[in-house]
């Protein structure tokens, strides 16, 4: 991933596009102040045309990873990224970009790791998310691409907390952020409804349907994705009047 004659953004070199998926792009970097320092650069959409309004809703969605994060980071676990920057670049006016630990590796779901092992890897997965529940985050929209372990390592990276829950931030409920939600299959039923529905169980809805494909090694057809559902509205108990 050679840096030189690269674009610089923020105190940042630009290299080779990451494939990730999402409304966002992703690149690798490096610190042009501290070159050791490699880094996954985030690069958010802003429209510079979008009326006020949505540009504000574009804003909490670009600021959401970053402001996830930072919370998170009191938490010292080595499944979440360290965060670095969140800034805006004076050449590149649509879009807002975050600075953060250039984890690398395959997803788990691509990993090839003996079943009892990704089964390992899940469940210490479960447990950060339990600890970000307790720092009052939702990542709302776990997936396999979410997850990637580095070679060698049996600690799988919790990316994407793009759509997160955070309390004290607005919830991303209406505009672009209410339609990628509810399109991704990987995110809770009631969630795809109705956004500010989320709560724990939902992102252990996310987190059985992704450990599903994690284990099989491919993602699931709709009509597996229908299957799923219904069982778990099976297994979910009776509302109480």
């Amino acid at each position: 991933r050679s840096l030189e004659h690269r674009p610089q953004v923020g105190q940042y070199l630009r290299g080779e596009a990451i494939k990730s998926g999402g409304p966002y792009q992703e690149y690798w970097g490096v610190d042009a102040n501290e070159p050791d320092r490699m880094v996954r650069l985030k690069r958010s959409p802003l429209d510079p045309l979008a009326d006020q309004k949505e540009r504000a809703e574009l804003m909490t969605l670009a600021q959401r990873h970053a402001a996830a994060l930072n919370k998170l980071q009191s938490l010292h676990n080595r499944a979440l990224p360290i965060l670095y920057a969140t800034f805006e670049d004076e050449d590149d006016d649509g879009a807002m970009w975050t600075a953060y630990e250039a984890v690398d590796g395959l997803t788990l779901m691509e990993a090839l790791i003996p079943l009892k092992e990704k089964l390992l890897v899940l469940s210490q997965v479960a447990e950060t998310l339990e600890r970000c529940h307790t720092k009052n985050v939702l990542h709302r929209a776990l997936s396999p691409n979410c997850l990637v372990l580095p070679p060698g390592e049996r600690i799988a990276r919790i990316l994407h907390f793009d759509f997160a829950r955070v309390q004290g931030k607005a919830t991303v409920a209406v505009g672009k952020g209410k339609v990628e939600l509810q399109k991704n299959p990987h995110v809770a039923p009631e969630v795809r409804r109705d956004p500010t529905a989320a709560t724990p169980a939902s992102d252990v809805w996310s987190l059985g349907r992704t450990a599903g494909e994690s284990l099989v090694g491919r993602g699931f057809s709709e009509l597996e994705s229908a299957d799923l559902e219904r069982a778990v509205r099976k297994l979910r108990p009776p509302e109480v009047p």
